[in-house]
């Protein structure tokens, strides 16, 4: 079913889910049903100030890597803690911010703000609680921050927060060793960075080569952000196949985790194909992710306006 995702169809997806989550958060903080016309001028607005303490609780993370508890010279994270989860988040944001500048003149015009857009949208919507009922690891009025290893979602979250985490750490972005605490009875998780390379080594390499593209890239800026969003795009999705319940041979409507009636939603690919062939330049890509936040963003813009400008740049590509 999975295919490597290319390059032209990554930076604009990237930049899609990020607002999309952002995009939910807001209607889950004010309670409307859709968002208001001029809601904001950049979606990723919203991942400054107020609103971003309140959504993700950063006033109540780790800024600081020496905040975390250590045994001996090794930084040891929970993350099975909201709280150590989302530090993971705030201070792999921060320590790339430096190298983020051909993303925009804004603190939050790094694509990384995706990542705690999509954790605070678990915790949120109960999807980190542990849904055998057997304990009260992540219920609301319980265990809140509790991150249950028994979530599908909060597996598919650690490929994308801890792993990550730990190839920042190696990377030298973050300083001192890492490791993560390891529930019993749940070996699969790989805890360092050792451990992950040896498990999941194409995920770990392809985190690493997004941060040492941060680092090194001398590209022009509008070339750089193509290219940083690309590679951060093959990390998301490596790490979301490797996580994921679907193997080689599940096609839709035939996938035997998923009942019927989701299933059958599920698109053949048509339009997913179409703007493959359209992101076919560093140009097209850039009027892809503007596209892309009209869609969401400005009412007047209609689907199938945004159709017809697909096919006209495949046409030209």
């Amino acid at each position: 079913m999975y295919t490597s995702p290319t390059h032209s169809i990554g930076p604009v997806l990237t930049w899609l889910s990020c607002s999309l989550q952002i995009h939910c958060l807001s209607h889950a903080a004010t309670g409307s049903p859709r968002p208001s016309p001029g809601m904001c001028s950049h979606p990723l607005q919203l991942c400054c100030g107020p609103r971003a303490n309140r959504l993700l609780l950063f006033a109540q993370t780790a800024g600081d890597l020496n905040e975390f508890p250590k045994q001996g010279e090794t930084v040891v994270v929970n993350p099975w803690h909201y709280l150590h989860r989302m530090s993971m988040n705030r201070l792999m944001i921060a320590s790339t911010a430096p190298f983020m500048g051909s993303m925009g003149p804004n603190p939050s015009d790094g694509c990384m703000w995706g990542l705690p857009m999509q954790l605070s949208w678990l915790l949120n919507s109960g999807r980190l609680a542990d849904p055998t009922g057997q304990t009260t690891c992540g219920v609301e009025t319980e265990d809140r921050m509790c991150i249950s290893p028994n979530s599908w979602w909060a597996c598919q979250n650690y490929f994308v927060s801890a792993i990550p985490f730990l190839c920042a750490a190696e990377q030298g972005m973050l300083g001192a060793g890492v490791q993560m605490e390891n529930p019993d009875g749940f070996e699969e998780y790989c805890t360092t960075y050792a451990d992950c390379s040896a498990k999941y080594p194409e995920v770990v390499a392809k985190w690493d080569a997004f941060y040492q593209a941060s680092v090194d890239s001398t590209l022009p800026d509008n070339e750089k952000k193509d290219a940083l969003l690309g590679l951060f795009w093959d990390g998301q999705m490596t790490s979301m196949r490797t996580a994921a319940v679907c193997k080689e041979g599940d096609n839709p409507p035939d996938i035997n985790v998923i009942i019927n009636c989701q299933s059958y939603y599920l698109p053949g690919g048509t339009l997913v194909n179409l703007w493959h062939r359209a992101m076919c330049s560093v140009s097209t890509r850039e009027k892809g992710r503007d596209m892309m936040s009209q869609l969401m963003l400005n009412p007047a813009f209609a689907t199938n306006t945004f159709v017809s400008i697909i096919t006209e740049m495949v046409i030209n590509c």
